[in-house]
């Protein structure tokens, strides 16, 4: 199994960074391609949680969060998108 690793610096506390990643409908506010968002699952954040992306090309993904560590790590499994990609 691939693994994507993304870093980038950000200069703003941690808690900040974490809560704004944490929020699963912020993502609009930060990916310029995404159109809209929605939580589809019955929790809005933690282990479990799931949002539907729709991006401005028309495609959707639907990511989940299987891993956190508040202030540390947020992980994340895209789950059912239109990209060639593949487990």
């Amino acid at each position: 199994m691939s693994t994507l690793h993304h870093e980038i610096l950000i200069n703003a506390p941690v808690e900040k960074v974490f809560a704004t990643l944490s929020d699963l409908e912020s993502v609009r506010f930060y990916n310029p391609l995404v159109s809209t968002v929605a939580v589809i699952s019955p929790n809005k954040t933690g282990v479990g949680s799931a949002r539907h992306c729709v991006f401005k090309d028309g495609k959707f993904a639907k990511e989940r969060v299987t891993a956190s560590i508040p202030n540390q790590s947020i992980s994340f499994d895209l789950y059912e998108h239109q990209w060639p990609l593949a487990y």
